[in-house]
């Protein structure tokens, strides 16, 4: 299953992975029919599974290969600020760590704030992971800037985004998203990454005057880190990012926005 370089490579891409994730895979039934015959034939069992499984193996490598995607981009046509996505994705893949928000809270009272080292925002993060590996299923002439969560990915095209999760493949071209960067501060409870700038310190549970709430034993100080933050958002998708370097984060926004992302 190949291609050439379409008029919305992102959306060709998407469909062909779509296409590829519903084909029917027959290794799972080889391996079925090699087990109920082993267990027919029991004196011989173990010569049908040394017969069986090899074909087994060799059917599963043939379904691999069948759900491959290839697709050939003309070098002429991969716009310059491509080539700026992939290499601003190298510097965030060299930065320590990368996170996706997955939720966000004011805090609103000042028992939380007191309670959670005088932060304004709580929120809960997963660790995240850059490559320019693409999907498994995909063999491209291209590197394919990539974020990975647990079962989230978030891949960069020529002309667009392509999102898998959930069962579901999206594609978005890059004008029709938005971004914004910030550099943020923020209260680090784990270890700090070696390439982060401190800029502060607080107390695990803090007065109102910054001081430590000595009615707590185990009270401690906790650094104030500098973070890099991007948000990027679009029709079903509203992503937060949180980097450690926050040159590299910036590197990559000022990319999607040569790209055509909205600022």
């Amino acid at each position: 299953m190949s291609s050439t370089f379409p008029a919305e490579p992102a959306d060709d891409v998407a469909l062909r992975l779509r296409q590829s994730a519903a084909r029917w895979r027959w290794w799972p039934v080889a391996l079925l029919v090699t087990e109920v015959v082993s267990l027919a034939f029991m004196e011989r069992g173990l010569l049908v599974n040394a017969v069986g499984l090899p074909a087994t193996l060799l059917i599963e490598l043939l379904d691999r290969r069948r759900a491959k995607v290839t697709v050939h981009y003309d070098p002429q046509r991969v716009p310059p600020a491509f080539h700026e996505i992939v290499d601003a994705m190298r510097g965030v893949q060299r930065a320590q760590r990368l996170w996706l928000v997955a939720h966000e809270q004011a805090v609103t009272n000042d028992h939380q704030r007191k309670t959670n080292a005088g932060a304004s925002q709580l929120f809960r993060r997963e660790a995240a992971h850059s490559d320019l590996a693409g999907p498994k299923e995909l063999v491209a002439d291209v590197p394919v800037p990539t974020v990975r969560v647990k079962s989230f990915r978030l891949y960069l095209f020529p002309d667009g985004v392509l999102l898998q999760g959930g069962g579901q493949t999206l594609s978005l071209p890059y004008r029709a998203l938005q971004a914004v960067f910030a550099s943020t501060r923020t209260v680090e409870d784990e270890q700090v990454p070696s390439d982060t700038r401190i800029v502060g310190s607080t107390w695990l549970y803090v007065n109102k005057n910054g001081g430590p709430d000595r009615r707590f034993k185990d009270n401690r100080e906790l650094p104030i880190v500098e973070y890099g933050r991007l948000t990027v958002t679009g029709p079903d998708i509203d992503l937060v990012w949180q980097r450690s370097n926050v040159a590299a984060l910036r590197a990559l926004f000022m990319a999607l926005r040569d790209a055509g992302v909205r600022a």
